[in-house]
């Protein structure tokens, strides 16, 4: 029993060794911060394609002849294939595809690291961050308010005219 565990062990080591490498190698990269805001970036771009989706959705609703006052956020996720089948919701109409949005945000992120390490300053990879999450947020409060969420007009309006006068617009 003790001999077999050994074989066991023993056997086809260099693939185990290598997947052990691969492991460590992919635990220190999870642990990275840059890979975990990605993730949350991630995250943020999934959401914004979901509130795309149940705005394009609530507007093939409503051209079908629902009543915005009775379309529940049930009946968009529900009409959201619908739209699909009629090439209302293609990822080419997007305003920007989920690929591009990923690889700009990896792209960006990577430039303003290396510019960071550059100078030295810790700076521009934050202003990078805060500048593509904030832009997904917005995306994220216009597709609720164009999906029929009416709160979500007067939301981002406070937010729009805090961040002009934040940047001085």
């Amino acid at each position: 029993m003790v001999s077999s565990a050994c074989v066991a062990l023993i056997d086809k080591w260099y693939l185990k060794g290598a997947f052990a490498v691969l492991g460590g190698w992919a635990m220190w990269l999870v642990c990275l911060r840059p890979v975990q805001i990605g993730g949350l970036f991630l995250l943020l771009v999934i959401l914004d394609l979901l509130t795309k989706w149940t705005a394009l959705a609530y507007q093939y609703l409503i051209e079908d002849g629902a009543d915005p006052e009775r379309i529940s956020m049930l009946d968009k996720w529900l009409a959201i294939p619908a739209a699909w089948g009629k090439k209302i919701i293609v990822s080419r109409h997007m305003r920007k595809p989920f690929c591009d949005k990923i690889m700009t945000y990896f792209i960006a992120t990577f430039a303003a690291w290396l510019t960071d390490q550059f100078t030295g300053t810790p700076m521009l990879m934050k202003f990078a961050w805060l500048y593509l999450s904030g832009a997904e947020f917005l995306s994220i409060l216009e597709n609720m308010r164009d999906g029929g969420n009416t709160a979500m007009e007067k939301f981002l309006t406070l937010v729009e005219s805090k961040l002009k006068n934040r940047m001085g617009g």
